[in-house]
């Protein structure tokens, strides 16, 4: 069952206890962190409510640290020496698995897949995790911490949909990138090593500024280092995550990670059904990313289809609901279906965006179902009279409610003005 309570070390999340760790770490990256504490501009995790309230108004819109809150609490985890081989059996499958749909992989699936002498190192770091090693972080699905998280009986209930546990090996002072949370919350449990994170805020101003950097990567105008735009964030809180510890990261918040010991992380992420407007709203930043990464492409047909199934499972449960006659505009009601009537009209252009011709006839198809089966003659999403609704819904749809390509081109063009102006391209709310 692991050590007591009163066993635990103290979390090192106040700005005292971090500043012991960072300086006694002889990672070189350290010292970015350390003048980001004395820029002014953050602040420790344990803080008062005037700098959690910036990152939402619920409790569960500021980031937490704890041993209870991961899914292997309670659990004994294997020795690190199992735990290394159990993840040469993960990547094993993994890799069988791509060989049989076509991939490079040669070889047959009969047989053991060799590693590569960098993924033998940096696997073998987490023994040693004081050990300085050159290679890059490794990502991957681990069907065994999956196995060994499912013991403990947790279940998040995320209403629409969770991942399986991933599992992460970062080198020892290996920057990870600045990037942001995914569109749901993030459950990292920190299995060996030892982590610094920095947490920002989602707000405007902040998720502008790693808009406007993605942005400018993509069109190659200039080239400034994740570093410089982090100095630009504010408001943010900082930690060292240890061994046993999980971290929750509410959807969105701009993050640097450090690993001050080669550290291995499970992450686990679920997206709750009335989460998904928001991610919605965020779909600029998104796309804005997607266009700096070589793999952006298959990346944006991956989040198109999980938006789609998201917006088709609620679309659908109204349908089905006792209370679709009830829907009507102005929407004052609480749930999923609400949310995203009254939010369509401000999403609909990226999301026009984003789905290919056949995504986008699909979901015309559900809104038109929805806007016939609705009671009375009005829209529900804008409140117009809808003449012979059977007849008539998927053109009022169409016209007031989707989006032309003549539209998506003019939008794009508008982006690009805005990008070189300086200015964000957020839609208006």
């Amino acid at each position: 069952m692991g050590p007591s309570k009163h066993m635990w070390p103290k979390p090192i999340n106040t700005l005292g206890r971090v500043r012991d760790a960072l300086e006694k770490s002889t990672c070189q990256h350290a010292s970015l962190f350390l003048s980001l504490m004395d820029s002014g501009k953050n602040h420790s995790l344990k803080c008062n409510p005037p700098v959690r309230i910036v990152f939402g108004p619920e409790a569960r819109d500021f980031p937490s640290l704890g041993r209870k809150i991961s899914p292997f609490y309670g659990l004994d985890l294997p020795a690190l020496e199992t735990l290394r081989e159990l993840l040469v059996d993960d990547i094993q499958v993994i890799r069988h698995e791509l060989a049989q749909n076509g991939s490079k992989i040669s070889q047959s699936s009969e047989t053991s897949i060799d590693l590569a002498d960098d993924e033998v190192t940096l696997l073998d770091g987490l023994v040693d995790a004081d050990k300085e090693i050159e290679c890059e972080p490794w990502s991957f699905p681990s069907q065994s911490l999956d196995r060994i998280c499912s013991r403990g009986g947790n279940d998040f209930n995320p209403e629409i949909w969770q991942s399986t546990i991933e599992a992460a090996i970062l080198p020892r002072d290996k920057l990870i990138d600045l990037h942001y949370s995914n569109e749901g919350a993030t459950i990292t449990t920190l299995v060996s090593g030892e982590t610094a994170w920095y947490i920002w805020p989602p707000t405007e101003r902040n998720l502008n500024v790693l808009q406007k950097w993605y942005e400018d990567i993509a069109s190659g105008s200039h080239n400034i280092k994740d570093t410089d735009v982090a100095m630009e964030l504010e408001g943010g809180v900082i930690l060292v995550q240890t061994a046993g510890e999980a971290l929750r990261i509410p959807p969105y918040c701009p993050i640097l990670c450090l690993p001050l010991k080669t550290s291995l992380l499970a992450t686990y992420r679920s997206v709750a059904s009335n989460q998904v407007i928001d991610m919605l709203n965020k779909l600029p930043l998104w796309l804005a990313r997607f266009r700096t990464e070589n793999d952006g492409g298959f990346e944006k047909r991956e989040l198109a289809a999980t938006i789609l199934q998201d917006l088709k499972a609620i679309l659908e449960d109204a349908l089905e609901s006792a209370e679709l006659k009830n829907l009507a505009y102005p929407s004052s009601g609480y749930g999923p279906i609400h949310s995203l009537m009254r939010g369509w009209d401000r999403v609909k252009l990226d999301m026009a965006i984003l789905l290919d011709p056949t995504e986008g006839e699909q979901l015309v198809t559900l809104w038109s179902r929805l806007l016939k089966n609705v009671k009375g003659r009005d829209c529900c999403i804008c409140g117009d009279r809808i003449i012979d609704k059977i007849n008539n819904a998927q053109r009022h749809f169409e016209s007031k409610h989707w989006v032309s390509e003549v539209d998506k081109t003019v939008a794009g063009e508008h982006d690009e003005e805005a990008r070189i102006a300086g200015s964000p391209t957020f839609r208006p709310n």
